[in-house]
C-alpha cells in the first residue's frame, strides 16, 4: 500500500513532536525513538521499562503493510481513500486499530505510528517491510 501521495512529512514530524522533543526526531534513529515508547506511555512508571510496547507496535504495523493478513483489510481500505494530507486521520485510525493489540491507549501511540510512517515514506514500503532495525532518522 502506497501513501506517499496522502502523507507530508511535515505533518507526520508535527504529529510526533507531541510527545517527542523535536531535537530527538532530527537526531536519534526510529529504532531509538521507539524505545522511549514505554516512558511516553506510563511516564510515572507504573509498568516494566523494558516492556514490549515497541515491539508489539512494529508487528502489527508490519501485518498492516508488509501482509495482505484481513486483521486489518477493512483499515487498509480506508487509508487507501484518505484525502492528500490526512496525517492526523490516518495516524489516529491507525494508532486506534492498533491500540488493543499492543495494549496501550492510541493516544500514547500517535507520535509513535507518526515516526514509523515516516520510515515507511523515506524507505518506501519494499524497504521498510525488508528492515528489523530501523536505524534511519525520522526528521
Amino acid at each position: 500500500m502506497d501513501l506517499s501521495g496522502t502523507l507530508s512529512e511535515e505533518g507526520l514530524l508535527a504529529i510526533a513532536a507531541q510527545n517527542l522533543p523535536e531535537s530527538d526526531l532530527r537526531s536519534l534513529s526510529v529504532e531509538r525513538l521507539g524505545h522511549r515508547l514505554p516512558a511516553i506511555a506510563d511516564p510515572v512508571g507504573m509498568h516494566l521499562a523494558d516492556a514490549p510496547y515497541w515491539a508489539s507496535l512494529k508487528r502489527e504495523f508490519r501485518i498492516l503493510f508488509c501482509t495482505d493478513d484481513p486483521k486489518y483489510a477493512s483499515l487498509r481500505s480506508e487509508l487507501q481513500a484518505a484525502a492528500k494530507n490526512a496525517d492526523k486521520a490516518v495516524v489516529a485510525a491507525i494508532a486506534a486499530a492498533v491500540a488493543s493489540f499492543v495494549g496501550l491507549a492510541a493516544s500514547a501511540l500517535a507520535s509513535f505510528v507518526a515516526i514509523l510512517l515516516l520510515a515507511m515514506l523515506k524507505l518506501g514500503t519494499e524497504g521498510f517491510c525488508g528492515m528489523q532495525a530501523l536505524e534511519i532518522k525520522p526528521g
